[in-house]
């Protein structure tokens, strides 16, 4: 069984401060939540406790602020900030998977505490290879933009700017649990039941690792971007029935510099 709940709520403020002056607030807060849903297909060749479980955390605020300085001059400030927190977690482990592949046959106890992930032709069960992303991101967003609007003549002008400030975090290490591959059942027993600590009969073999020691913490790593943008545009109505519309625009964006995984 997998499902899948999303709340919403969205409360809006209008307030007329005076005949010039219209300021609006709004916020939107959603959440979301999904026990075994990461794998959303009508069928899948997945252990029954291997699909793993998304997370999804959202709230923004918006206020604008709308001057009407003259019949000809209007200017709108906007003001954002939010959050966007993702995350997705492993499933509890079936009882198969804990006497298996936590502590199998042959006395080896797993020092994560997390079941691998193991491959047989197109079936997989144990923990999910994507699975423990506990930060997916969580992402802030600040910005600040401000249009002038100007009639003047048969001129329609628009002046404006634009700062965005994303600052995200990420904690993801893919395949961190290992993942072994088998041709078929007779290699997955062998393994299993193998009198040895190590597996010896896989096909295949795949594990991350963030530092010399899979216990090594699974590090978060901060990413900080700064977008600017300005613009101009005018709308010039020639005639009745010809309007010459025309602008530029100017973006840039700030990378972070480069950093090495240590």
């Amino acid at each position: 069984p997998r499902t899948g709940d999303q709340d919403i709520v969205l409360p809006k403020i209008d307030w007329v401060i005076n005949p010039k002056n219209h300021a609006s607030f709004s916020a939107n807060r959603m959440r979301w939540w999904s026990p075994a849903g990461i794998q959303t297909q009508a069928t899948n060749t997945y252990g029954n406790t291997s699909f793993g479980n998304d997370y999804v955390s959202d709230t923004w605020g918006i206020a604008r602020l709308d001057t009407q300085f003259t019949n000809s001059l209007a200017n709108q400030l906007r003001f954002q900030y939010g959050r966007d927190f993702e995350w997705e977690t492993f499933q509890t482990p079936s009882a198969y998977d804990q006497q298996t592949l936590l502590k199998p046959a042959s006395g080896y106890v797993n020092p994560y505490g997390v079941p691998p992930n193991i491959y047989i032709g197109s079936f997989q069960w144990g923990s999910t290879l994507y699975g423990n992303r506990l930060l997916y991101p969580s992402e802030y967003k600040t910005q600040i933009a401000d249009t002038i609007s100007m009639m003047h003549g048969n001129h329609s002008f628009k002046f404006g700017v634009d700062w965005v400030r994303n600052a995200d975090t990420i904690k993801n290490l893919y395949q961190q649990y290992a993942e072994f591959s088998y041709s078929g059942l007779p290699q997955y027993f062998a393994d299993l039941y193998n009198p040895y600590t190590n597996y010896n009969f896989y096909s295949t073999y795949y594990q991350a690792f963030q530092g010399s020691s899979i216990t090594t913490p699974v590090k978060a790593y901060n990413i900080v971007t700064d977008d600017f943008a300005l613009f101009f545009q005018d709308d010039w109505k020639i005639a009745r029935r010809l309007t010459l519309n025309f602008g530029a625009r100017f973006e840039t964006e700030t990378m972070p510099n480069p950093f090495a995984n240590l």
